[in-house]
């Protein structure tokens, strides 16, 4: 019979038994050489520069989106934004989507923290429908047990953190529908997610750079593109 705890470095010559995964799970070897690897190799500011090396973290970080898109079938990679976890993706969605008096939103956990209970998400997205209103879920605690279709789900937003997932602490994903994301202003600025500025006014940049301002955690994107691979 194979040892999983082999897979796991803090297990390692250690009499450690640990049970608090649902708050975040350990990290594989895998998972850490990622990280490792991308400082080792190919560390530089993704997405800012022309010289090989900023190329390399670019194409290294846009992979890592790409895994992200193919995990949770999403119909674009430029409908994943990288955060830090859960609760900023969240956050993101409250403070950047343009709600109203009459706007309906529906927040639900598709697998609960503390019952670990699976909710009905598709039948309450089939009456959310009913009444127009916009679908935020919450996976992180679902993402690292089962499959994930947001499309077949037809959810609006969705998110989860790679630190539950094996992956990363620092790494978040935010899945929105493409319609949504783009009439959306940006949450952050600075850095990237600006295209050209005037005395008048600013372009932002295309998704999902839009919502990704400043330095970002490239290396933690690997990471959890190895945890989910």
């Amino acid at each position: 019979m194979y040892d999983f705890k082999n897979d796991f470095p803090l297990f390692k010559d250690r009499d450690i038994i640990y049970l608090d995964n649902a708050a975040t799970a350990q990290k594989p070897a895998c998972v850490i050489e990622a990280e490792k690897e991308f400082y080792e190799k190919h560390n530089a500011n993704p997405l800012r520069g022309f010289y090989p090396l900023s190329l390399e973290a670019t194409d290294a970080y846009e992979a890592a989106r790409k895994t992200v898109q193919h995990f949770i079938h999403a119909a674009s990679e430029t409908e994943i934004i990288f955060t830090r976890n859960t609760t900023e993706s969240l956050n993101l969605v409250a403070y950047s989507e343009a709600f109203s008096d009459k706007t309906r939103l529906v927040a639900i956990t598709q697998v609960s923290n503390v019952l670990g209970r699976p909710t009905p998400v598709e039948e309450i997205v089939r009456r959310a429908r009913k009444s127009n209103a916009v679908v935020v879920l919450d996976a992180a605690q679902s993402s690292p047990h089962m499959p994930i279709d947001v499309q077949k789900l037809d959810v609006d937003f969705l998110a989860f953190s790679g630190h539950k997932l094996m992956g990363p602490m620092g790494i978040g994903v935010l899945y929105g529908k493409k319609k949504l994301l783009k009439a959306m202003p940006p949450f952050l600025t600075g850095g990237e997610m600006i295209d050209s500025v005037t005395r008048d006014g600013a372009k932002y940049a295309e998704l999902p750079h839009k919502f990704e301002a400043g330095t970002v955690n490239a290396a933690g994107a690997v990471g959890l593109a190895a945890a989910i691979d």
